[in-house]
């Protein structure tokens, strides 16, 4: 079953996931401004998470209950912040090098 717009007449099957919320954000008149307060983050923050395939899960979560479809954000996943723990030698390594 395809979607039709009834304004543009357009497939919207055919749309990525990213042209859907360029349409959205335009149609609500919305700004990556004012989606950034609503998120509690920074512009650069919010569009970085828009070119991602996964966004935080809190971010994710303030927009969908702002009103913005889900299906127009990246998914929501909680990544862990920082720098990847070092492999650290077992114990029994250390020991028998002893």
């Amino acid at each position: 079953m395809q979607a039709i717009d009834a304004k543009s007449g357009m497939n919207l099957s055919d749309l990525t996931r990213d042209e859907k919320r360029e349409i959205w954000i335009k149609r609500q008149g919305e700004t990556l401004e004012n989606l950034a307060v609503v998120c509690g983050c920074g512009i650069s923050a919010l569009s970085r998470h828009f070119r991602n395939d996964t966004m935080p899960t809190a971010h994710h979560q303030k927009l969908v209950e702002y009103g913005m479809p889900a299906d127009t954000l990246p998914d929501p996943l909680d990544r862990p912040r920082g720098p990847k723990p070092r492999n650290a030698m077992p114990m029994t390594a250390l020991a028998q090098a002893q």
